[in-house]
């Protein structure tokens, strides 16, 4: 399968695709912007699906999924991840354990 098609899918399920969140970090981190760039958006889906589903979320299972969001954002904050900084402050937004 190939990237793209990964992260499509992942985009589509949403919230449920928190768990994934530490295997896309290495992606991020990847010298070729085919796979690094897609990663984001995936990154941001996530996060935007999880502020809607966080009161069906146990606390701890939050708590690792902003974790795990958190950690993904500094590697994207770096100059050399060379991503949309819209992309970057949205994440930012729907990251923070401040949203839900």
């Amino acid at each position: 399968m190939c990237v793209g098609s990964a992260t499509s899918a992942l985009r589509m399920i949403g919230a449920e695709a928190k768990t994934v969140v530490p295997q896309l970090v290495p992606l991020l981190k990847d010298s070729d912007a085919n796979v690094r760039s897609p990663a984001a958006p995936v990154l941001l889906s996530i996060a935007l699906h999880l502020q809607e589903k966080a009161k069906t979320l146990t606390s701890p299972e939050l708590n690792q999924a902003v974790s795990n969001l958190e950690s993904a954002l500094k590697i994207l904050d770096e100059p050399k991840a060379n991503l949309s900084q819209t992309t970057i402050a949205n994440l930012r937004v729907y990251s923070g354990s401040q949203a839900w």
